[in-house]
């Protein structure tokens, strides 16, 4: 699911980069990425590994971005970081276009809180073992 020409994408807890450089390798001519993570250190290397990477120093449960602002946000792996994820998760989806698409992906057994709460989300979409595409 790389972003297509002229997407927006907002990487939410974007760490390192990973998502945003994934992105640039696989559709090298979307939009502009903006990154949200609390660790300036972080962002260093994000920088560093994805040229135009605009950055913002924040927390997932305020964004700052204009309602409709995105066509894809995405959390990699950052929930669990996240003392309340649900108002992080409730905060991304108005910065989305109204086809816009929020990816979120976790680490965790299926106690894990994080995870039980992505699978109550309705509309939910995953990845099955085999590659096959599922939603809930």
């Amino acid at each position: 699911m790389p972003p297509r020409a002229g997407d927006r994408v907002s990487d939410i807890g974007t760490g390192t980069g990973i998502v945003p450089m994934t992105f640039c390798e696989a559709a090298p001519a979307f939009g502009l990425t903006v990154g949200c993570d609390r660790s300036l250190g972080m962002f260093l290397r994000a920088r560093a590994r994805v040229a135009g990477l605009r950055i913002l120093i924040g927390v997932a449960a305020v964004l700052l971005w204009r309602d409709g602002s995105f066509h894809l946000a995405t959390a990699n792996f950052v929930l669990s970081h996240i003392g309340n994820y649900p108002a992080a998760l409730a905060e991304a989806l108005p910065i989305l276009k109204p086809s816009g698409m929020l990816a979120v992906s976790n680490w965790g057994p299926p106690s894990d809180p994080v995870q039980l709460g992505l699978e109550r989300m309705p509309g939910r979409g995953y990845l099955e073992a085999g590659g096959r595409a599922r939603t809930g």
